[in-house]
């Protein structure tokens, strides 16, 4: 459901019932290791989760 969906680029637009989840992604090129990972953030932006994880080998297109 996208009604509940909202996109923010600023912690300070948070009411207190939302929460940033920034996430990334990495490959190196000379191993073609993938990687990605983020963390959750509440609206003051103090950690709350944070993960990785390998995603296996791939190739740059």
């Amino acid at each position: 459901d996208k009604s509940n969906l909202h996109i923010s680029n600023s912690l300070s637009t948070l009411s207190e019932n939302w929460i940033h989840l920034f996430t990334y992604r990495a490959v190196d090129r000379g191993s073609r290791a993938a990687f990605a990972g983020g963390v959750l953030l509440d609206h003051n932006g103090n950690w709350i989760f944070g993960f990785n994880r390998f995603l296996e080998k791939c190739n740059i297109f």
